[in-house]
């Protein structure tokens, strides 16, 4: 009886999501709209059933907690809510980046903020410190198969993290390293990284704290050599090494920076790629 009713549940959840997600064209019934969208799947609705789609078949099932966190997100935070991250600068040219959990503040947003932030301060061309202010989350201890798991998805979650936490590496036939992908530069913690792990010839994407007991402290850095390698792309410089700091009380912010993609974009694209860290991202904002 439990069982059944849970089974409904879901696939009511699952049929709402998707027709949420995907609005119908006119003249266009579930049936040929699931035809178009859905190429490995099938829903059913009631006993009865009120709609179907290949429901008799049978499918490797996917990660049904991640469309409840995709559909609790919409319904909480709404479909147009965007990730917030936040620039402050002191008096004494430090620079404050407060995380606000955004799951695609990738090598192209970050990016993208240096260069507002140099639109908006062309008189700044020396950073003394960058502070990294995760406190957003209230993370306790570290994350369960973090460091031992390479695999990207299992990064772990934070306020403030970069390209999903993971590195991305290249390594020749001749052991120089170079980025895994042309949006990012290269860091010292790709050297590092591959140096640690004893990485063979090829292209890789590792979690950024694979055996790695550091845990965070490496994820913050890693953010804050990818903000100072964009930085020094608009002739800003940054000296001091970076340091977790939460922003002063009286300090207002430099510049906010709402993530390009809405949530309804980035749940649509957590449910295709059935991404662990972005679910968990999505599901830290929720609260």
């Amino acid at each position: 009886m439990h069982c059944n009713i849970a089974q409904k549940a879901v696939a009511a959840l699952c049929l709402g999501l998707f027709f949420y997600l995907v609005p119908a064209a006119a003249g266009q019934t579930e049936q040929e709209i699931a035809r178009q969208y859905i190429t490995n799947g099938g829903f059913q609705v009631g006993e009865k059933p009120l709609l179907q789609y290949r429901a008799e078949e049978l499918f490797i099932p996917a990660s049904t907690q991640k469309i409840l966190t995709a559909l609790l997100a919409l319904e909480t935070l709404g479909a147009d809510f965007r990730f917030t991250t936040r620039l402050y600068l002191d008096d004494q040219h430090n620079l404050y980046i407060k995380g606000g959990g955004d799951p695609f503040l990738t090598s192209e947003a970050v990016l993208n903020i240096c260069q507002r932030f140099h639109r908006q301060y062309p008189q700044i061309t020396t950073i003394n410190t960058i502070y990294l202010d995760n406190s957003l989350y209230q993370l306790n201890g570290w994350q369960v198969t973090t460091e031992h798991s390479d695999n990207p998805y299992d990064a772990p979650n934070g306020a403030l993290a970069v390209n999903f936490n993971s590195l991305p590496i290249t390594v020749a036939a001749d052991g120089a390293i170079s980025p895994g992908e042309p949006q990012t530069p290269l860091l010292p913690i790709m050297r590092q990284k591959a140096e640690q792990l004893n990485l063979a010839p090829g292209r890789h994407r590792i979690n950024i704290c694979y055996q790695d007991q550091s845990g965070y402290i490496t994820a913050l850095h890693y953010a804050a050599e990818l903000f100072t390698a964009q930085l020094k792309k608009y002739a800003i410089r940054v000296n001091g090494r970076p340091q977790q700091k939460k922003v002063p009380a009286e300090l207002p912010p430099a510049i906010i920076y709402h993530s390009e993609k809405t949530l309804k974009e980035m749940t649509a694209l957590l449910l295709h790629f059935s991404n662990n860290f972005i679910a968990n991202q999505i599901f830290l904002a929720v609260g």
